[in-house]
């Protein structure tokens, strides 16, 4: 499976400044910014096994409409990290 390099959508990267000098690298996992709803930030490297098990899970739940859309949506955002699509 592998990534091609046919856009479908431009997906905006978006850049948060943290100071790294106190809080360190940000490593997987639950995040808050500021008083927003905590979200799961996925470090660049972890997003490799995510992409796998997405694929996996996706083929599994061919007959489920609205899981498969929401793995597709979650596919292309890790696909934009890597610089490309999942067609």
């Amino acid at each position: 499976m592998e990534i091609t390099k046919k856009k479908k959508e431009i997906i905006e990267v978006r850049e948060i400044n943290i100071d790294i000098a106190k809080d360190g690298r940000v490593e997987t996992g639950p995040v808050r910014f500021g008083y927003d709803w905590t979200g799961l930030f996925v470090r660049g490297n972890d997003c490799i096994m995510l992409r796998e098990l997405l694929l996996s899970a996706k083929e599994h739940i061919a007959t489920k409409p609205i899981e498969k859309l929401f793995a597709n949506d979650l596919l292309n955002y890790i696909s934009t990290i890597f610089g490309g699509t999942n067609d």
